[in-house]
């Protein structure tokens, strides 16, 4: 069975897919997975591997870093106790659940979602610092994404969220209402983004 974690004073969000739960592999996927693998095998030197993160780091430890955020890695202060409970559980190998979603605007989710799934290789503004992934794999630059809802319709960016062409990993993990809460946000920055960013005009 799952080991189940509960938050009294965390607000409840309902979504498209659920209703108040989220597993510990699920929200793994949603935050993490994009810079330690699908696998927890990390890219490293950048991204370590987080499969025996166990004999590194106390559980309070890890709990601890996902709240603070350390480096290249972004602070998930965003998640609930129980959520981030639930993550570490994962973490060490346990089948855990959150009984509760952190309830966030669209932008919100959108930023959040953002930051664990495109930062890595992506400026979301043209003045944003180089990405670490860009440091780590010495690649031509991907494109600035303020901007890019300019030019994309949400099936559209859908469709390369889901194919990951060329050197982008597939983000086809994500459900239908996180990559529209990413291209939500991403449509708040349009005015700071460049007039062309290298993504492809729709025809």
């Amino acid at each position: 069975g799952f080991t189940a974690y509960k938050s009294p004073e965390t607000q409840v969000v309902k979504s498209e897919e659920s209703a108040t739960t989220i597993t510990g592999a699920a929200l793994f996927q949603k935050n993490c997975a994009a810079c330690h693998g699908t696998d927890l095998k990390g890219h490293t030197p950048a991204f370590p591997s987080l499969k025996e993160v166990k004999t590194r780091m106390t559980k309070e430890q890890v709990a601890d870093l996902l709240k603070t955020g350390r480096n290249n890695m972004p602070s998930f202060s965003y998640l609930s106790d129980a959520e981030r409970q639930a993550l570490v559980g994962f973490l060490y190998g346990e089948k855990t659940k959150s009984l509760i979603q952190t309830q966030l605007t669209t932008e919100e989710q959108g930023r959040n979602l953002f930051v664990a799934n495109c930062a890595r290789c992506h400026k979301a503004k043209p003045d944003d610092p180089q990405p670490a992934g860009q440091q780590m794999r010495g690649m031509m630059s991907p494109p600035v994404l303020a901007g890019v809802t300019r030019y994309m319709n949400i099936p559209r960016f859908e469709a390369v969220l889901n194919m990951g062409p060329c050197y982008m990993p597939s983000f086809d993990f994500l459900n239908h209402q996180e990559k529209s809460a990413i291209y939500t946000w991403l449509k708040t920055l349009e005015k700071s983004g460049p007039q062309y960013n290298g993504m492809m005009r729709m025809r």
